[in-house]
């Protein structure tokens, strides 16, 4: 009966696949090219790829045809090398790509990585190329330390990756890009293509979730790496956008009571805030160790496990106060569960500590109640840190996370650092003035009000079935959709270009009330 169950799934997933790629091939139908297309702005890669039965691939065609109308010189390069083990699905979709392919406007050029002569070595030095198997591995199997079955799947990932990095080198030599656009930067052999960016080409990529969108103009869209670029451009002299971010700190604190839970569920608690809790040392917010926005960020640390180890055996022996390990609220939904089992871990290591508080993840209890009641929160990556800091909490991270050296929270480069910023923390000597908590009140309007663009412009399955049925000419009036192009465009975060949309707006709405 298993075998019956995964087949059916496979032949839906199959069924699903093809239905999909014949409405994109209506889509270009519709799509109505110019003869020719003025090209200054240099040449653009737009990289397909198959990526787990989504429509990341109809997707970047799509961003491909609005790039080359924005006087862009298109290359669609398509990774046609294969990525780890060499499955019926995979064929199914490389084939399904190649027909879609040969229906793309003539505008757009093309180019087949199968047909690129490999260079004698690549562009990856042998760390970097196994950190990106590494990386692979973790998220293939969602939890830290992969069962031994792993090392054939990361065996034949090291194979693809090697093969397809020669082919990169080659390409690269024959056409120079000015930019890159990836899906991902860390999946697949999207990593591949980020080392680009140390040739001072400019890689773009792209994240997504149900009715969310995110984008990043030269690094990782889940990394978040264009904040620091938005945050220096940014100048709030305008008291609406400190307003714009407490009220969806506010809206946040609600949960599953908020109207954000309905909009976005996986950023939300599974109940409201109540203000009330028992004073703890140290609150440590955990990331998913497999989720892309988590993925190689660690800076002092090997990895999530070995950080809160060694973070909870100092506090047991440099303070008398309980330390919270929080389990990211979002593993609640089965879907978003990492194997990372952190209770049993914790156990096996310090047995029944009574001043070890573990909250899981279906806990009923509120993020935000733990922040109040805690003298320092040590988080990872997690939006939390920024939210904390605003909440005029001390911070202390060891991640190499977009907000670490923003300088709102206090960040550790070495070891004895990070320890050193936790004794002071305890002791009352970390201050999170006024200038602190506006400087991470800008940082979060920027991160949750302007850089998640809710959208149904999405490769998500469900979005996509809404948007192929459009013309291009409407899609791409969208604002949200412009938005998106205009960022990777103009090479400004899309985090700065939805500020402006909305500044332009209640500039409109302002004048239009003075006029009446």
């Amino acid at each position: 009966m298993h075998f019956l169950r995964k087949s059916t799934k496979s032949f839906s997933h199959l069924i699903n696949w093809l239905s999909r790629e014949k409405a994109f091939a209506k889509f270009l139908r519709r799509y109505s090219a110019p003869l020719v297309f003025p090209e200054q702005k240099g040449e653009c890669w737009c990289v397909v790829q198959p990526w787990l039965h989504s429509a990341v691939p109809w997707f970047v065609i799509t961003v491909a045809l609005g790039l080359s109308q924005r006087e862009w010189r298109v290359r669609v390069v398509w990774d046609d090398t294969g990525f780890g083990p060499n499955t019926i699905s995979q064929r199914m979709v490389q084939g399904s790509i190649s027909r879609v392919l040969k229906k793309l406007p003539h505008s757009i050029r093309q180019t087949w990585l199968s047909k690129v002569l490999p260079a004698e070595d690549g562009l990856l030095s042998k760390e970097r190329l196994q950190c990106l198997v590494n990386l692979n591995t973790v998220w293939r199997y969602r939890c830290e330390s992969p069962p031994p079955s792993s090392m054939t799947y990361s065996k034949s990932v090291e194979e693809s990756l090697r093969r397809t990095d020669r082919k990169i080198k080659t390409l690269v030599h024959q056409h120079s890009p000015k930019m890159v656009f990836v899906p991902g930067g860390i999946y697949g052999s999207s990593g591949l293509f980020m080392e680009l960016r140390r040739l001072g080409i400019r890689v773009a990529t792209f994240d997504s979730g149900p009715g969310i969108l995110l984008a990043c103009t030269d690094g990782i869209a889940a990394h978040l790496d264009d904040i620091p670029t938005a945050f220096q451009l940014l100048s709030i002299s305008d008291d609406w956008v400190v307003t714009a971010a407490q009220s969806e700190l506010e809206r946040r604190k609600k949960g599953s009571a908020s109207e954000s839970h309905k909009r976005d569920p996986l950023v939300c608690q599974a109940t409201s805030a109540t203000g009330r809790g028992e004073p703890v040392g140290i609150l440590m917010p955990l990331n998913q160790s497999y989720d892309a926005a988590a993925l190689g960020k660690h800076r002092v640390f090997k990895g999530q496990t070995e950080w809160m180890l060694e973070t909870v055996a100092w506090s047991l022996e440099n303070t008398n106060l309980p330390i919270v390990v929080r389990r990211h609220p979002v593993e609640r939904i089965k879907e978003y569960t990492s194997l990372d089992d952190y209770r049993a871990i914790l156990s096996a290591k310090f047995g029944q500590d009574i001043r070890i508080r573990y909250v899981s993840e279906d806990t009923p209890i509120n993020t935000y109640d733990l922040i109040n009641n805690a003298r320092v929160i040590v988080p990872y990556t997690s939006t939390v840190g920024v939210e904390a800091a605003a909440m005029g909490k001390p911070v202390v991270t060891e991640s190499n996370s977009y907000y670490a050296d923003l300088g709102f929270v206090w960040s550790a480069k070495t070891h004895d650092q990070y320890f050193k910023l936790l004794t002071l923390a305890l002791e009352g000597n970390l201050t999170v003035d006024e200038t602190k908590r506006h400087a991470a009140w800008k940082c979060y309007y920027l991160t949750q009000c302007c850089n998640f663009v809710y959208t149904t412009f999405t490769p998500m399955p469900e979005d996509y079935d809404k948007w192929v049925r459009m013309n291009a000419a409407e899609l791409f009036s969208m604002p949200e959709v412009s938005d998106f192009i205009e960022s990777f465009d103009a090479h400004l975060p899309l985090a700065i270009v939805r500020h402006n949309r909305r500044r332009r707006q209640r500039q409109s709405e302002t004048l239009q009330r003075i006029e009446k």
